[in-house]
């Protein structure tokens, strides 16, 4: 069995303290590590699935498309073209699937956008929001890729 990297304990850590700052009532930065546990799990599943280096992953990056849509888009692509079944039917059910979860992605993206960068106050409504979003796409994504 493989050590979890760093970013695979990054991850679970902004989980923790997502939960913590709503408790607190800090809901735009919730919404900020409740992304940020969802990035860094997709960069650590996308470097095991693939085979892809951290390294690989930050030069190709520094060419100029970014690591989040480089990630995002590289594991959709992953889960897309490896892990969909052959069968016609359940194909276009598990696509149906996984572009929901692509969907789930772009908005937990938007809100952390909105809550690191825009002058709006974040509510709790949409903190709570932001928590179950990426709890549904580190499940599905673990579902695809198991």
């Amino acid at each position: 069995m493989k050590s979890p990297s760093h970013l695979y304990h990054k991850s679970n850590s902004n989980k923790e303290a997502g939960n913590l700052l709503i408790e607190n009532e800090l809901y735009a930065s919730s919404v900020h590590c409740f992304y940020y546990c969802v990035l860094q799990f997709l960069i650590d599943e996308y470097k095991d699935k693939t085979g892809v280096t951290f390294e690989q992953i930050t030069k190709e990056t520094a060419k100029g498309k970014g690591t989040h849509n480089y990630i995002i888009e590289g594991i959709y692509n992953h889960i897309k073209s490896t892990f969909l079944k052959y069968d016609p039917t359940l194909k276009n059910v598990e696509l149906t699937n996984l572009q929901k979860l692509k969907r789930q992605i772009d908005d937990l993206k938007t809100f952390r956008v909105k809550a690191d960068y825009h002058n709006v106050m974040i509510s709790k409504e949409t903190s709570l929001k932001a928590k179950r979003k990426s709890e549904y796409i580190i499940e599905k994504t673990n579902n695809f890729l198991s």
